[in-house]
């Protein structure tokens, strides 16, 4: 199959778990979200490599903001030897493979579907925490650079062949004025085209995309110490926002939201209810109407979306458990079971990933634990780790699961493994019942030192 991307070469580049130790990529000890978004941000010379052929960035250095949201190529640029696409590496035939990124060092965000993973990845020293994006084309295993500029690109959120980063090439450190900004981006990766899809001096971060609206998180800024925290919906089609919900809702920088083609999903408190009063909120997009679970417990880790269903993790006993309310039907069930924590990390049709802490006996959030993925059409789940260690995982294609393994210091390893090859999930996506205590299943063994 011949890959989408194309790397084209040194004047004409044209352009989702593991994330950060916090990130939202659904690889943390922290509430995160689908896809895995996760980090947030260089110099223009030719010490550094970087040529900027963009008016608009030009202009945006000078505190002026370019209104146009049109599509466009994005810059022209001269690369250095250390940002070249890296391989990706085969542990097991067919398999199990590694994933290029540089592990000791910040990361940015990651996304991934059944066919295209993409990454913020810092590749070069002198970028200070400046990253740059990255895509694996999953069916010829090839990397390739696809965004590259001045500062820093971020938080890649990917639907379809197109993703959603945030970019701050606009922001202008020696401007009090300006020194909040970033915008959201949206890149076609067939044609390399890019939109700005928007234009505003405040912070954007945690994209979420569905195709046609992103949802994101703004810090509406006024001056460098007063600025509040805003959950917005962006229709990409008409340019119009929506506010989901504020600061005093507790949206903050927790990345604690999703969103599919219908609807968006957070975790909040209800307007006039005290602020540890959290419940589940979901908007529906067609209509525009927002309703709340009325869930039982005020304590609430995450909320994820799968096109069917709403899943998050409610503390209703002693422990931490995992549930999923259908859409349709509004029929809701304990994913999980046992007395022991878990915690969700994705959702994507009827296959659900968490982190158990059952083997380990401690309490989330520990960092030892399980990596475990259910089926909620069948009724089925599978332990998927040998040992219980600080891993990372995210939520599952039907081929593809992205999982990490977590060293000192916030390093990390990042690897793809093909379930279909594996015998984790048959052909029509369901999971494939397997007791590692009584028969011999494939499993994810610890690959680092």
């Amino acid at each position: 199959m011949r890959s989408i991307f194309r790397y084209l070469g040194p004047f004409a580049l044209t352009a989702a778990l593991v994330c950060t130790a916090s990130a939202g990529c659904g690889c943390s000890d922290e509430p995160g979200g689908k896809n895995q978004d996760g980090g947030v941000d260089g110099d223009s010379s030719q010490q550094d490599g970087r040529v900027d052929a963009d008016a608009a960035r030009d202009g945006a250095a000078d505190g002026e903001v370019d209104s146009s949201m049109d599509a466009g190529p994005v810059d022209a640029f001269v690369y250095h030897d250390c940002m070249a696409p890296m391989e990706v590496q085969e542990v097991t035939p067919d398999e199990l493979y590694r994933i290029p990124v540089n592990e000791q060092e910040y990361h940015g965000g990651i996304a991934w579907n059944g066919d295209v993973l993409v990454q913020a990845d810092r590749r070069c020293e002198w970028t200070d925490f400046s990253t740059d994006i990255y895509a694996v084309n999953m069916e010829t295993l090839e990397e390739s650079l696809v965004v590259a500029r001045m500062d820093g690109q971020w938080l890649p959120s990917l639907h379809g062949t197109s993703f959603v980063y945030r970019d701050s090439s606009f922001l202008d450190e020696n401007d009090p004025n300006n020194d909040h900004r970033a915008e959201l981006i949206l890149h076609d990766l067939i044609t390399h085209e890019e939109t700005r899809l928007t234009d505003s001096n405040e912070g954007k971060v945690w994209p979420k995309f569905n195709g046609t609206h992103v949802v994101y998180l703004a810090d509406e800024y006024t001056s460098p110490t007063d600025y509040y925290s805003t959950l917005r919906l962006l229709d990409i089609t008409t340019s119009q926002e929506t506010v989901l919900a504020t600061e005093e809702q507790g949206i903050t920088s927790s990345n604690i939201w999703d969103i599919n083609s219908e609807y968006v999903a957070w975790r909040a408190v209800p307007e006039g209810e005290p602020s540890s009063a959290w419940d589940v909120f979901l908007h529906h997009i067609p209509t525009g109407q927002t309703s709340r679970l009325h869930t039982p417990s005020n304590l609430i880790l995450n909320v994820l979306l799968s096109e069917d269903r709403v899943a998050w993790t409610e503390q209703r006993s002693s422990y931490w458990a995992v549930y999923a309310r259908d859409l349709v039907t509004e029929a809701e069930e304990v994913v999980t079971e046992g007395d022991a924590d878990k915690v969700l990390r994705g959702i994507e049709g009827s296959l659900v990933s968490w982190f158990d802490y059952e083997r380990s006996g401690c309490e989330f959030p520990c960092h030892d634990r399980d990596l475990v993925l259910a089926d909620v059409d069948n009724g089925q789940a599978r332990r998927l780790t040998l040992t219980p260690d600080q891993w990372g995982i995210g939520p599952p294609t039907c081929r593809w699961l992205y999982y990490a393994e977590f060293g000192s210091s916030g390093s990390f390893r990042l690897y793809a493994w093909d379930m279909l090859a594996a015998g984790v999930i048959d052909q029509s996506c369901h999971l494939i019942p397997c007791d590692p205590q009584t028969e011999q299943c494939a499993m994810l063994e610890w690959q680092g030192p």
